[in-house]
């Protein structure tokens, strides 16, 4: 089943890119104290202009989310989501 989402947060910069996909971290701003950040990747390499020029400043992505689930060096499980951005849009 996918997921399909719209998120708009803070664009906290590219984290990891090669020739093939880029991954950035995406900060959600809302009315609790803890901001949620989300891990944000795309197969679209002509973002890449738009994602660097972007950095500190609010994007909306529309994409589908999964969920990651691991477990840590101290053996505790961590979950997480991944959002695979197939439209983005500087507001």
């Amino acid at each position: 089943m996918i997921n399909k989402i719209q998120f708009e947060g803070i664009n906290k910069g590219i984290i990891f890119r090669n020739d093939r996909i880029i991954k950035f971290k995406l900060e959600n701003v809302g009315s609790s104290k803890k901001n949620k950040t989300a891990l944000v990747s795309t197969f679209d390499m002509d973002k890449l202009d738009l994602l660097e020029m972007s950095k500190e400043k609010t994007i909306l992505i529309d994409g589908e989310f999964y969920e990651t689930s691991y477990k840590d060096k101290n053996d505790n499980w961590i979950n997480g989501y991944c959002i695979n951005a197939k439209t983005i849009i500087l507001k």
